[in-house]
């Protein structure tokens, strides 16, 4: 991905001209309480930090927003056109992917106009991949009805979009989708949700973060010293490798990669 051999580059350039160990990187979180909820960027600049990464995060994510939303909102747009962000990391509101039809009204045409004036300004679109409901979703919202009787038929739907999204817009993808899924298999015990079985608990934040992490600067991040209060070191190491093997090139658990 363009965004990885990027800030590979600089490292390296500022390691040999500066003996610096660390690169600066800059990022906007544009989405809602799946981004808000326990400071997915606040936890995203603390795991750059305990690597010695000097990290500048900003954000706006109002409850329930739709990439549509932001595209119309003067605070995002002000933000977006604020610097040359390193990336602008896009969330789309937690349903609307999992339908066709409404990704084709916010997730799609949105993600393409906000790619544009994210590229424009020098900067580089992300898209954060979230996560199907604990127990699925029976209900009607956007005024469409949703029948998934299990998380991982919600989740196949919003992986095969957030990716063809991604793909057209030549962003990086954050698959914190594809992270949670194998969690929730490997290590069931670990609670990723809030009480709601919607939101992400601290253990769901951190994984989120992670995997961002991971996505936009093609490092692994097993090992980090930091993690969250709320999470456990034990529960930390699972989550770093979870992170680390659903981005990088090194399990079976990347398969969503070859998704048409």
């Amino acid at each position: 991905m363009r965004g990885i051999s990027l800030f590979l580059l600089i490292c390296l350039f500022k390691s040999f001209s500066t003996s610096a160990v660390a690169a600066d990187l800059s990022v906007l979180f544009l989405g809602n309480s799946y981004t808000g909820q326990d400071n997915v960027p606040g936890i995203f600049q603390s795991i750059g930090s305990s690597a010695g990464v000097d990290v500048e995060v900003a954000s706006n994510t109002p409850g329930g927003a739709t990439l549509s939303v932001h595209f119309f909102s003067e605070t995002s747009l002000s933000l977006i056109n604020q610097q040359a962000w390193d990336f602008v990391v896009l969330q789309e509101q937690s349903v609307v992917p999992a339908d066709d039809g409404l990704a084709g009204i916010h997730l799609f045409p949105h993600a393409a106009n906000l790619n544009a004036l994210i590229t424009d300004r020098g900067s580089e679109t992300a898209l954060y991949m979230t996560w199907g409901r604990r127990d699925g979703y029976t209900a009607t919202n956007f005024g469409v009805t949703f029948a998934f009787p299990d998380y991982e038929s919600m989740q196949a739907v919003i992986t095969a979009n957030y990716t063809r999204a991604a793909k057209e817009n030549d962003a990086v993808l954050a698959p914190v989708g594809i992270a949670w899924k194998n969690v929730r298999a490997s290590h069931p015990a670990i609670s990723l949700y809030d009480g709601d079985g919607s939101h992400p608990s601290v253990n769901g934040a951190y994984l989120a973060a992670l995997t961002i992490y991971c996505a936009l600067t093609g490092t692994p991040v097993t090992g980090s010293s930091y993690f969250p209060p709320g999470v456990t070191s034990a529960d930390a190491a699972i989550l770093q490798q979870a992170a680390t093997e659903a981005v990088l090139p090194v399990s079976a658990s990347n398969e969503w990669w070859t998704m048409e």
